[in-house]
């Protein structure tokens, strides 16, 4: 639907006819679609991408994918880092459009290594073990955490990785790591636990963890395990403001029937950082496989209901096909989480003048349960029927800050740099990164493949 809004302005009367033309606007409120989108980071995301010979079927469309190595995989002997591994990684990213989350890892896995003359599981290169020392329980090692050397690592570690990655396009989030059983700060891979208050990590050498982490990824979204313990986590979580996951979502019952995540274990986490998805990303893994779910009785309807409750952007489904009965359901939860993006009105000058900028103002309502994470520029195009294009891009709004409900951008244009004629007014969001997929809008009008959305008309007079 289009009409025209006149702007009155008190001016000489001889004047009055040709810039009440100029000043006379185009309000235009594009048509809303229901599809799903599979934008940028969000939904459904995939598990070390590059190891599996084929997406299961059924499974819906995934633009996400996570990563996590043992250090021992990634660092046979020091200063020589298997590069090759993870550059495959964003490689096989870049070919498909998708971004990657990644962790490092000190305990857990199968991997063998020696120390103090014992051979069992150690994820932590043999050399690593030897400059930072630990403590075998039962067959697993246990790093010193609280070592200097530990730290010294981590910086050296953590300075080569953002060196050659923080700016790399595929890149959507880093997972803070390295403390515990899978880098996820607990001992439930050691038997028997971890039962010696001092080879656990303290407060300083976990904050100073954190601090080289972000050092090295500037502007990179972290995510933090999800935690109740003030003592420690209230860093993380309230001072850098990240997001947090949690590795067994949709456990009512996985592991009995007395005790549960869900209801025993998530509430608190709720409680302390309930708000903290309005900076961070908020991503969840489930225990085992959808198939175990099915095999439980889990009630799929309200397990999607909760993810959407937590404000989740992503979800770690891990391998395994999801009955078709439950896709339906599936689909309709993936096109609420994260963000979802919907013009709800444009308005804009009727012409615009060879010298002169004008203002584009978009009514944009955020249909998901949660902001974007990365700068995503609005690009403006104006583009004849012979194909003459003129596209202006500005970060100035910062589309991280559209929460859930009704946004107003008023963009300033500068004069387009074109010939006397009419233009078609497209508007986009689009990556930071030349070449990565930008955001689509669930808006009709989309141009093609690409990501901007035609809204109106708009005379350029020189």
């Amino acid at each position: 639907m289009t009409r025209r809004r006149p702007i009155w302005v008190l001016i000489p009367i001889l004047l009055l006819a040709p810039l009440a033309a100029f000043a006379e606007t185009t309000v235009v409120h594009p048509k809303s679609i229901d599809d799903v989108l599979y934008n940028p980071g969000v939904g459904v995301e995939m598990w070390n991408r590059t190891t599996w010979a084929n997406t299961p079927e059924p499974y819906p469309e995934v633009n996400l994918t996570y990563y996590r190595w043992y250090w021992s995989q990634i660092e046979p002997e020091r200063g020589r880092i298997r590069w090759d591994i993870i550059d495959a990684a964003f490689e096989d990213a870049l070919a498909k459009g998708d971004r990657l989350g990644l962790r490092l890892m000190t305990v857990g896995g199968r991997s063998k290594g020696a120390y103090e003359g014992k051979t069992a599981n150690m994820a932590v290169p043999e050399w690593w073990a030897e400059r930072v020392g630990g403590t075998w329980y039962g067959n697993t090692f246990w790093p010193n955490y609280n070592s200097p050397e530990f730290l010294e690592e981590i910086d050296r570690i953590m300075t080569a990785f953002g060196e050659r990655y923080a700016d790399h396009p595929a890149l959507n989030h880093w997972d803070t790591n390295f403390f515990g059983c899978w880098g996820e700060q607990n001992d439930a891979c050691v038997q028997p636990r971890v039962d010696k208050a001092e080879h656990w990590w303290t407060a300083e050498t976990y904050r100073k963890a954190i601090d080289l982490q972000v050092k090295a990824f500037p502007g990179t979204p972290f995510m933090q395990l999800g935690k109740s313990d003030s003592t420690i986590y209230d860093y993380p979580m309230k001072v850098k403001k990240m997001g947090w996951r949690v590795d067994c979502f949709g456990d009512y019952g996985y592991f009995g029937p007395t005790w549960n995540h869900m209801e025993d274990a998530y509430p608190a986490i709720l409680e302390r950082y309930g708000d903290a998805w309005k900076t961070g990303m908020v991503s969840l893994e489930i225990c085992g496989t959808v198939k175990n779910w099915v095999e439980k009785g889990f009630d799929f309807n309200r397990i999607m209901d909760d993810a959407l409750a937590y404000h989740a952007t992503s979800m770690n489904m891990k391998a395994g096909n999801i009955p078709e009965e439950w896709m339906p359901k599936l689909q309709e939860t993936i096109k609420y989480m994260g963000y979802r993006f919907r013009i709800d009105e444009a308005e804009m000058p009727t012409h615009v003048g060879a010298m002169d900028s004008w203002t584009l103002r978009l009514e944009v309502v955020n249909e998901g349960v949660a902001p974007p994470y990365h700068v995503y520029p609005i690009a403006v195009k104006l583009e004849s029927d012979t194909g003459d294009a003129w596209v202006h891009k500005t970060a100035d709004v910062d589309v991280r800050t559209w929460l859930p409900g009704e946004h107003t951008a008023s963009l300033t244009v500068p004069a387009p740099e074109l010939a006397t004629g009419t233009y078609t007014v497209s508007v986009a969001l689009l990556d930071r990164h030349e070449g990565m997929p930008g955001i689509q809008l669930a808006n009709e009008g989309r141009e093609g493949d690409s990501f901007f959305y035609r809204l109106g008309e708009v005379k350029v007079v020189r």
